[in-house]
C-alpha cells in the first residue's frame, strides 16, 4: 500500500480537480474543466523552464515549422540544451507532453527533464506543441509528433544514431502512434529517422477503456480514472467519425508492426487505469528488448506527484539507467 504522504498528496490532487470523473455535460464546459487547472501549471513551468535558462543551467531556443499538406498551420518546438555546449555528437530526446489530449502544452515535464537529460546525458531535448483536442482529432495529434520528429532529424545537428523518442501519458500514446507512424513510412520511403529508442511513461494506449484496470479504478478510483480517461479518449475520436487507425489507438497496432518498434521502455504504476493496457501492449511484442517496471502502491503521475518520494525517484533512476544503455552512456 502507499504510504500516508503519497496518499493525502493523491486525495489532494484528486479534490483539486474538483473530482474530474463527474465531467460537465457539455462539452465545452468539459474541456475546460480539464484544461483550466493544466494551463495554470503549464505557466508555472514555463517559468520554471525560463528560470534555469537565466541561471545560466540550458540554452532555450524555440522554433516552428509548417505542417506537410495538405495540413495547414504550423507547429511549435522547443529545444533544451546544455549550456555553452555545441557537440554535434549529443544525443538527441524528442518529447512529448502528457495533459490527456485536450490539457497542458510544450513546456509541461520538459521544464523538468530538459535540464536534467542536459545535465546527466549532454542531451538535446525538444518538446512537440502537438495541437490538442478536440480542435485536432484523429492521427492529427499522433502526425504532429512524428513531422517534429522528421523535423528534429533535419535540422537539429546531434549524433543521428542516438535519437530518442519519449512520451508521457496522452503524449506516451502520440509517441507510440509516431514511432508506428515511421513504421509504416519506412516501408515506402528512405531518408526517415531511424530511433534508437522509446520511451513510454504510463502511456495511455487503447480508446476502449476496457481493461480490468480500468473498471477497477472508475468514478471514485484516483484523480486520473476511467472516466478521465474516456473523455479524453471522446475528445480525439469523436465516436471513431475520425480518421482513425493504430496511430491514433496504439494497443490495436498488428503484433507485427509492434515488433518493428525501435527497443522500448514503459513504467506504470498498478494503482494507474492504464496498468494493464500498458503491460499487455509490451508483451505482445514478443520481443527481449522490450521492458517494463510495475511500481507498486502508486497511481497515474506518482512521479510528478511526489518528485522527492522514494518510489518516484527509483522510478526515475529506472529510467535514466534505460536512456543511458540506449545512448551508450556508461
Amino acid at each position: 500500500m502507499p504510504g500516508p504522504q503519497l496518499l493525502q498528496a493523491f486525495q489532494e490532487e484528486f479534490d483539486r480537480q474538483e473530482r474530474c470523473a463527474c465531467w460537465p455535460r457539455e462539452y465545452t464546459d468539459a474541456v475546460l474543466h480539464l484544461r483550466q487547472p493544466r494551463e495554470r501549471g503549464a505557466r508555472e513551468a514555463r517559468e520554471c523552464l525560463m528560470k534555469a535558462r537565466s541561471e545560466g543551467r540550458v540554452t532555450v531556443e524555440e522554433a516552428s515549422f509548417s505542417r506537410s499538406a495538405p495540413r495547414t498551420g504550423a507547429i511549435k518546438v522547443t529545444a533544451v540544451y546544455p549550456s555553452g555546449s555545441s557537440d554535434p555528437n549529443r544525443p538527441c530526446i524528442v518529447f512529448c507532453h502528457g495533459g490527456a489530449m485536450a490539457g497542458s502544452d510544450r513546456y509541461v515535464g520538459l521544464h523538468v527533464n530538459g535540464p536534467k537529460w542536459a545535465e546527466a546525458l549532454g542531451a538535446v531535448t525538444v518538446s512537440v506543441e502537438y495541437e490538442r483536442a478536440p480542435e485536432n482529432q484523429g492521427v492529427g495529434l499522433a502526425r504532429d509528433c512524428y513531422e517534429a520528429l522528421v523535423w528534429c532529424w533535419e535540422n537539429i545537428e546531434f549524433d543521428h544514431g542516438r535519437l530518442l523518442l519519449y512520451g508521457a501519458s496522452a503524449g506516451g500514446a502520440l509517441a507510440a502512434g509516431a514511432a508506428l507512424t515511421l513504421v509504416h513510412e519506412q516501408k515506402t520511403k528512405t531518408g526517415l529517422p531511424e530511433l534508437c529508442g522509446l520511451f513510454l511513461e504510463a502511456p495511455m494506449l487503447d480508446w476502449r477503456c476496457c481493461t480490468a484496470s480500468m473498471q477497477r479504478l472508475s468514478q471514485n478510483g484516483p484523480f486520473f480514472n476511467r472516466e478521465a480517461c474516456a473523455f479524453a479518449w471522446q475528445s480525439v475520436i469523436q465516436g471513431k467519425q475520425v480518421e482513425f487507425s493504430d496511430v491514433v489507438s496504439p494497443a490495436e497496432a498488428r503484433k507485427n508492426d509492434i515488433a518493428k518498434l525501435p527497443p522500448t521502455a514503459a513504467y506504470v504504476g498498478d494503482m494507474d487505469p492504464l496498468h494493464d493496457e500498458v503491460i499487455c501492449f509490451m508483451e505482445r511484442s514478443g520481443r527481449q528488448d522490450f521492458t517494463y517496471r510495475v511500481f507498486q502502491g502508486v497511481p497515474h503521475g506518482f512521479d510528478a506527484m511526489l518528485p522527492t518520494e522514494p518510489i518516484s525517484v527509483q522510478a526515475k533512476d529506472w529510467r535514466l539507467h534505460w536512456i543511458r544503455t540506449r545512448f551508450g552512456i556508461s
